[in-house]
C-alpha cells in the first residue's frame, strides 16, 4: 500500500556467548517489529503514525506508539507512548538549520528533556533526484526540438535547392511539407504562393489564344489544388484535360508523372490489402479494395479478374444480392468521394453501413468524407501535435515501432494526413533495414 511501510529488526539472533576470565556472558536474542504510515496533505504538510513492538528473549516485551504532524518544511509536533510513559516533542526548521525538543518520562529514572540542533549542507537526495529528472526531461524536449528543427531544415534546404535547379514542382512539394510541419512559417507560405503563381504564369506561355489559355489555366489550377489536397485521381483527370488541349505542356507532363507515381504506390498498397482480405474470406471488403484499384487504375486487369472471381464466389453464397448491393453502393460512394461529392458519398456510405455495420472500408471512407466536410477542432489539432511529437521522440531514439504506433493513431483522427503517412512509410523502411541487418 502506498505510504505504508513495515520493518523487522533481529538482533543477536544466534545468541552468542562470550568467555571471560571469571565467568561466561551470553547475549540474548532481541526482535523488533514496526509499522509506519504517512498521510500527505495538500499544502506540503503530512501526518505520520508509527507503532513498534520490542520482543527481547530475557526481558519484558514493550510497546511504543507515536504520531507527528509536520507543517510544510517549517515545524513539527509529536506525541507518543514509550512503554506506557507519555512523551511529546516539537521541532522548528529554518532554511538549513533545525532545533528539536523532546520530553521523555521514565517511571524510575524520571523525565529527560533533550534538545538537538541540526544543520544541513548540500541538497537533499529528493532534490537531487528532482534535478536529475528535470534535466532528463529538458534533454528529451531538446532532443525532440532538434529533431523537429532538423527535419524542417532538411525539407527547406531541399526546396531551395530545387528552386535553384529550376525544378519548381519538386520545390513546391518540399515547401508544402515544411508547412505541414510549421503551418505558420511565413517563408514557406510566401514561396508556395510565389511558386504557384509562377507555375500558373508559366503555363500561360504554352497557350495561343485567350479562350484556350483561360480554360487550360483553370484546369491546371484545379489540378494543383487536387494534388496538394492528395486527391490524385481528380488531379490526374485535370492533367489529362490540360494535355488534351496542349500535349507539350511541360508542367502538366511533370505533374502527371508525379501523380501517376503516387497512384502506383496506392495501387500496390490496395492490392496487398485486397489479397489479404480475400484470403480471410472477407469478400465484400476485398471487392471494395479492388474497386479502389479500378478507380485509381481503370485498366487494371488483375482488379477486373479478381472482382469477377469474388463476385462468382459471393453469388454462390447466401445473401448474394445483399452483398452485391453493398459492393455497388460502396463503388458509387468511392466514385462520389473521388469526384469531390463528399456529401453524396456520406449518403451512400450510410446505406452501406446499415446493410453491413462491420464494413471497415465503408467506415474508413465515411470518416474521411466526414473529415473533408468538417475541419479539425483545436482539441484534435492539439492531440495530433502531441502524438506527432511523441512519435518524433521515438523516431529520434530509433524506436521505429513505437513511432509508427503514435503516428498511426493520428490517422484515426485525420486519415487524410499525407505527411504522417510518409513518416510511417519511412519508419517502416528503417525498421525493415534494421531487421535485414
Amino acid at each position: 500500500m502506498k505510504n505504508l511501510s513495515f520493518a523487522v529488526n533481529l538482533q543477536d539472533i544466534v545468541g552468542p556467548s562470550h568467555k571471560l576470565d571469571v565467568a561466561d556472558d551470553k547475549t540474548y536474542r532481541t526482535m523488533l517489529a514496526g509499522v509506519g504510515y504517512t498521510h500527505p496533505l495538500r499544502d506540503g504538510s503530512a501526518l505520520r503514525f508509527v507503532l513498534q513492538l520490542d520482543l527481547p528473549q530475557k526481558a519484558d516485551q514493550s510497546f511504543h506508539a507515536g504520531a507527528e504532524y509536520q507543517f510544510r518544511q517549517i515545524g513539527m509536533l509529536r506525541i507518543g507512548m514509550d512503554d506506557g510513559n507519555l512523551s511529546f516533542g516539537m521541532g522548528v526548521t529554518v532554511r538549513r538549520f533545525g532545533l528539536d525538543y523532546a520530553m521523555l518520562s521514565r517511571d524510575t529514572a524520571g523525565s529527560s528533556q533533550p534538545m538537538t540542533f541540526t544543520a544541513h549542507f548540500g541538497e537533499t537526495l529528493q532534490k537531487q533526484r528532482n534535478t536529475i529528472a528535470q534535466r532528463q526531461a529538458d534533454f528529451e524536449r531538446e532532443l525532440i526540438r532538434v529533431a523537429f528543427v532538423n527535419r524542417v531544415r532538411e525539407h527547406r534546404e531541399r526546396a531551395i535547392s530545387h528552386e535553384d535547379q529550376g525544378n519548381i514542382p519538386a520545390a513546391l512539394d518540399e515547401w508544402k511539407i515544411v508547412l505541414e510541419f510549421e503551418p505558420s512559417d511565413s517563408q514557406a507560405t510566401g514561396h508556395v504562393a510565389d511558386l504557384t503563381e509562377y507555375l500558373l504564369a508559366e503555363q500561360q506561355k504554352h497557350i495561343g489564344n485567350i479562350e484556350k489559355r483561360a480554360t487550360i489555366s483553370a484546369h491546371f489550377a484545379q489540378g494543383l489544388a487536387h494534388y496538394q489536397a492528395n486527391e490524385y485521381v481528380a488531379a490526374r483527370r485535370e492533367w489529362m484535360t490540360v494535355l488534351e488541349m496542349d500535349s507539350t505542356h511541360a508542367e502538366a507532363l511533370t505533374y502527371q508523372a508525379r501523380t501517376q507515381k503516387k497512384i502506383t504506390e496506392l495501387v500496390e498498397t490496395q492490392t496487398a490489402l485486397a489479397r489479404d482480405l480475400e484470403t480471410t474470406l472477407r469478400y465484400t471488403e476485398a471487392i471494395g479494395k479492388w474497386n479502389n484499384i479500378q478507380v485509381l487504375d481503370p485498366g487494371n486487369e488483375k482488379a477486373q479478374t479478381a472482382i469477377r472471381r469474388i463476385e462468382g464466389v459471393i453469388q454462390n453464397q447466401s445473401n448474394a444480392a445483399k452483398r452485391l448491393e453493398i459492393v455497388e453502393l460502396y463503388q458509387k460512394a468511392l466514385t462520389q468521394f473521388n469526384d469531390g461529392n463528399f456529401l453524396g458519398a456520406m449518403v451512400s456510405l450510410n446505406v452501406v453501413m446499415r446493410l453491413e455495420p462491420d464494413h471497415e472500408d465503408a467506415k474508413t471512407l465515411r470518416f474521411m468524407a466526414q473529415r473533408k466536410l468538417t475541419p479539425l477542432t483545436d482539441k484534435e489539432e492539439a492531440q495530433i501535435r502531441r502524438l506527432y511529437l511523441r512519435g518524433m521522440r521515438f523516431y529520434s531514439n530509433n524506436d521505429y515501432t513505437l513511432a509508427i504506433a503514435e503516428w498511426e493513431e493520428i490517422l484515426t483522427i485525420d486519415p487524410t494526413n499525407e505527411s504522417v503517412r510518409r513518416n510511417i512509410k519511412e519508419a517502416k523502411e528503417r525498421l525493415s533495414q534494421l531487421g535485414s541487418n
